[in-house]
């Protein structure tokens, strides 16, 4: 989901391991080359199928390299040709509350499309939150299909934080290769 950290997280990851570090929505930015954002490429209706094409194809390209994290756009996994290539690699969910992510998301001032449409809500925050569980709850079944989950709420409660937000990227990175591992160790037995 946008505001998860999936950047800051790869990217954090990818140097750990010796991986290189991609984020698909910036190569689909520069290969756009007319300077539009993700966000803004989505605001026009018209263009999500070009977009949603462009965004397999950039997948396809990717998934046949070797030794990459990839940070996905939060919309990747509505395709199912686009699991297809996902499934070249290990998937994980970087599940965050819908409140922190409403945060975020607000605090970056990010402009988002998907936040722009009309809500029952009037602050920004109520707004970002029904946005946000909405586009959750149509596409939760989707992310649950990943190899791998990383739970913010759970770590912060084994952890004893003060919240989502007092994750680090090193910790939820480390979070991660936990996870993996397990799935190692899951499919050796």
């Amino acid at each position: 989901m946008m505001g998860s950290g999936k950047s800051a997280i790869g990217q954090t990851l990818a140097e750990a391991v010796g991986y290189h570090f991609f984020d698909s929505d910036k190569l689909i930015e520069k290969a756009a080359g007319d300077g539009r954002t993700v966000f803004q490429m989505l605001e026009e209706e018209e263009d999500e199928k070009a977009f949603r094409d462009v965004e397999t194809e950039v997948l396809k390209q990717l998934s046949c390299m070797g030794r990459l994290v990839v940070a996905t756009g939060d919309g990747i996994v509505l395709r199912p040709m686009n699991w297809s290539y996902l499934r070249h690699g290990v998937t994980v969910w970087l599940d965050v509350p819908v409140e922190a992510l409403a945060n975020r998301v607000i605090n970056a001032g990010e402009q988002c499309w998907s936040l722009s449409g009309s809500t029952t809500s009037s602050s920004p925050y109520d707004q970002a939150v029904e946005m946000l569980t909405d586009i959750l709850k149509h596409r939760e079944s989707f992310y649950a299909d990943s190899d791998a989950t990383v739970s913010f709420q759970k770590l912060v409660s084994q952890t004893g934080l003060d919240g989502v937000d007092s994750l680090t990227p090193t910790m939820l990175a480390l979070e991660v290769l936990e996870e993996i591992d397990k799935l190692i160790k899951h499919k050796r037995h």
